[in-house]
C-alpha cells in the first residue's frame, strides 16, 4: 500500500467508517510477510481504533498488542506510547481499571523527558477519563483541564487523532460537571465540542455528544435547543447504535408529552421500542423497560388508568429480565401507588414489598460498586505511592552510587599520570588524556540525573573509563574488549550499573599483575526479558584477592565493598525484588575448563522502557 493510501485510511477512520473497514480489507488483501513492518503497525493500529469504537473490546487488544510488539522491535517510541494510550481507553472501556492505569503508567514511562506534546496530552486526557469513571473527582478535573489546555496549545500542529481525544476530553469536563450539578458549566463544555467535530469532520461518536448536550438543556429548561440536539443526534446516529437512538427517541418522546402532543409522544416512543423487538442482553430490557416506564406516564397524563397499569406491568415485566433494580423499584413503587388509589390494599401490599426488595437491591449494589471503586482508588493511589518511594529510593542509591564511584585513588593516578606528561614533556599527551578524562567525568556527572541510558551510551562510557585506566594507570599494558548485541539501538538500562563491577575486576583481579586482558560482554537473556552483563579478567581470581583483601583492609578497599554494596541494593529495587539475586561472582578455576586464572562476574540487568 501506498503511503496515500495510509494517509487516506488515518483519515477515513475518523471521517468515515465504512470506508476505513473498506480500505481496511484491501490493506489486508495486500499485506504479506515481506511487507513493511510500518504498513502492517497502521493496519493493526486502525483496526484496533474502529474495533474499540464498535465494542468489540477483545479484537482491539490483540491488534494493538500485534502493534506493539512491531514497534518494540524497531523502536518506534511515539507509537508504543500511542499504543499504550489506546489500550488504556479499551481497559477504561470494559471496566478493568488496573489495567487502564497500568497501561497509562507505562506510557508516561516513555514520555519522559521527551518532546511528544500530543502524546503528553493523550495521556493526560487518558488518566482524567479513568479517574472520572471511578468517580475520583478532583483528580479527573485536573487531568481534564490540564489536557484541555495542552490540545489548545498545540493549535496547527493537531492531528485528526489529537482533535478526536481533545472531543473527548470535553465530553469528559461535561460529565464531570453534570456529576457535581453544574449544569451550566457543563453545556459550555459540551458544545464546545461541536466546531471541532464540524472543522475536521470527526463523525465517530457525534450522536452521542448531541445526547450529552440534549440531555443538560432539558435539565436547564432549554426545551428547543434539546430538541434539535436529539434530532441531531438521531440524524447521526450509526445503523448499529441503537443505545444511542433509543435514548434521543425517548427524549424527543418526553418533550412532545411535556408539550401535549400525546399521539406524537406515542409515535416517538414506539419507534424507541421498535429497535429492541428481539432484546438479547440485559440492557436490551432495561431499555424496552424504561419505554414502558414512559408509555404510562403518558397515559397517566392522557388519564388512562387501565393503560397506565398495563404500561406499567410491562414494564415491570421487561426489567426483572434486565439488571436495573432502581428502575424496578421505581415500577414496584408506582404500581403500589396505583393499588393502594384504588383500594386493592393486598395488591399494593405486594408491590410495596416488590419495591422494598428491589431498593435492597440497588442499594446493597450500590454499596458494593462504591466500596469497589473506593478499594480500586485506593489500590491504585497505594502503587502510584510504592512506585513514586521506589523512585526517590533508586535515586539516593543513583546518588550515592556517583560518590562511591569516584574511587580517590583512580583520580588520584589519573592526574597524577597527566601530571607526569606534563613534568616529561609529553604535552600533546597530557592535552589528550586531560580532555578525555574531563569528558569522562562529565558523563559520569550527567549520569546522576538520568534514570536510565541507552545501552549503547552505557558501552561508550565503559570505553572511556578502560580507556583511561589502560593509558594512565597501566601504561598501555592493560588490554579489554567491550561484546555488545548485534542490534542495541532500543535497549535502556539503568545509569551507572556496570562501571563498579568493571572497577572491581581491575582493583581486585588486574591491579596487582599491573596488567591482564578485561573483557565485558552484553548479551540478552533467552527470554529478552533482561540483559546480562559478563564481566570476566584473567586477574589473580576472587579467591585470592579475598584472601590477600582480608589480610590487608584498607579505607580503599571498603570504599570499592560499599560501591559494590550500593549496586547489588539498586539492582534488586529495578528489578522489583529487593531480595533477588542479580549478581554471581565465580572464579574461574571453578569454571571448565579448570585451569584458567581471574574472576567471571556475571550481573542481570533489567531492561527499562524509558
Amino acid at each position: 500500500m501506498q503511503r496515500t493510501d495510509l494517509q487516506l485510511l488515518s483519515t477515513a477512520i475518523f471521517n468515515d467508517e465504512k470506508k476505513a473497514w473498506d480500505l481496511l480489507r484491501d490493506l489486508e488483501g495486500q499485506i504479506t510477510d515481506r511487507s513493511s513492518e510500518l504498513v502492517k503497525i497502521a493496519f493493526y493500529q486502525s483496526v484496533a481504533f474502529l474495533a474499540n469504537q464498535t465494542y468489540d473490546y477483545d479484537k482491539a487488544l490483540h491488534m494493538l498488542e500485534q502493534a506493539r510488539k512491531m514497534c518494540e522491535r524497531l523502536a518506534q517510541q511515539p507509537e508504543i506510547i500511542n499504543i499504550w494510550l489506546d489500550a488504556s481507553a479499551v481497559y477504561t472501556n470494559q471496566r478493568r481499571w488496573k489495567e487502564a492505569q497500568n497501561a497509562v503508567d507505562r506510557a508516561k514511562k516513555f514520555l519522559k523527558n521527551k518532546p511528544f506534546s500530543g502524546l503528553h496530552a493523550h495521556a493526560l486526557a487518558r488518566e482524567g477519563i479513568l479517574c472520572l469513571r471511578l468517580k475520583n473527582i478532583r483528580e479527573a478535573q485536573e487531568y481534564l483541564i490540564e489536557a484541555d489546555k495542552c490540545f489548545n496549545e498545540l493549535q496547527g500542529a493537531a492531528s485528526l487523532k489529537d482533535h478526536h481525544i481533545h472531543t473527548l476530553v470535553l465530553s469528559g469536563l461535561g460529565e464531570l460537571h453534570e456529576f457535581t450539578g453544574e449544569a451550566q458549566l457543563s453545556i459550555e463544555a459540551y458544545i464546545r465540542v461541536f466546531p471541532i467535530i464540524e472543522e475536521h469532520r470527526l463523525w465517530p461518536r457525534l450522536g452521542w455528544h448531541y445526547l450529552n448536550a440534549g440531555r443538560v438543556s432539558l435539565v436547564l429548561s432549554n426545551l428547543q435547543d434539546a430538541r434539535l440536539y436529539f434530532k441531531k443526534a438521531l440524524q447521526t446516529a450509526a445503523s448499529k447504535e441503537h443505545d444511542l437512538m433509543a435514548n434521543s427517541y425517548t427524549n424527543l418522546g418526553i418533550l412532545a408529552m411535556m408539550d401535549n402532543h400525546f399521539d406524537l409522544a406515542a409515535s416517538y416512543f414506539e419507534q424507541s421500542a421498535s429497535l429492541f423487538d428481539q432484546p438479547v442482553k440485559p440492557s436490551d430490557f432495561n431499555s424496552l423497560a424504561k419505554t414502558e416506564w414512559w408509555f404510562a406516564d403518558l397515559r397517566k397524563f392522557q388519564k388512562d388508568e387501565s393503560g397506565y397499569e398495563d404500561h406499567l406491568l410491562k414494564s415491570y415485566e421487561n426489567g426483572m429480565k434486565g439488571d436495573d433494580f432502581y428502575h424496578l423499584r421505581r415500577v414496584s413503587s408506582a404500581l403500589a401507588e396505583l393499588y393502594a388509589g384504588a383500594q386493592f390494599y393486598e395488591q399494593a401490599y405486594f408491590w410495596q414489598k416488590q419495591s422494598n426488595e428491589h431498593a435492597e437491591k440497588y442499594y446493597q449494589d450500590l454499596r458494593q460498586t462504591d466500596q469497589q471503586e473506593l478499594n480500586i482508588r485506593y489500590e491504585l493511589e497505594r502503587i502510584r505511592q510504592e512506585a513514586q518511594m521506589a523512585r526517590l529510593r533508586v535515586s539516593g542509591l543513583q546518588s550515592k552510587a556517583l560518590r562511591a564511584q569516584m574511587n580517590p585513588h583512580f583520580l588520584f593516578n589519573a592526574l597524577n599520570a597527566i601530571q607526569g606528561f606534563i613534568t616529561t614533556g609529553r604535552d600533546t599527551e597530557a592535552v589528550t588524556y586531560l580532555a578525555r578524562f574531563a569528558r569522562f567525568m562529565r558523563q559520569t556527572l550527567e549520569y546522576s540525573d538520568l534514570e536510565e541510558v541507552p545501552l549503547d551510551d552505557e558501552i561508550s562510557f565503559i570505553d572511556k573509563y578502560l580507556e583511561i585506566n589502560k593509558k594512565l594507570r597501566f601504561r598501555d599494558k592493560l588490554e579489554y574488549i567491550v561484546k555488545q548485541p548485534s542490534d542495541t539501538s532500543d535497549l535502556l538500562i539503568p545509569a551507572m550499573i556496570v562501571q563498579p563491577f568493571v572497577e572491581n575486576s581491575i582493583e581486585h583481579g588486574l591491579r596487582p599483575k599491573q596488567s591482564g586482558l578485561l573483557t565485558v560482554e552484553f548479551k540478552l537473556s533467552d527470554d529478552e526479558k533482561t540483559l546480562l552483563c559478563i564481566i570476566e579478567d584473567d586477574g589473580v581470581g576472587v579467591n585470592a584477592g579475598k584472601a590477600k583483601q582480608d589480610a590487608h583492609k584498607s579505607e580503599h578497599q571498603t570504599h570499592r565493598s560499599r560501591g559494590l554494596d550500593i549496586t547489588r541494593e539498586r539492582l534488586g529495587l529495578l528489578h522489583g525484588n529487593p531480595l533477588g539475586h542479580y549478581v554471581t561472582i565465580t572464579d574461574r578455576s571453578e569454571i571448565p575448563p579448570y585451569n584458567a586464572e581471574g574472576t567471571r562476574v556475571v550481573v542481570v540487568l533489567p531492561l527499562l522502557e524509558g
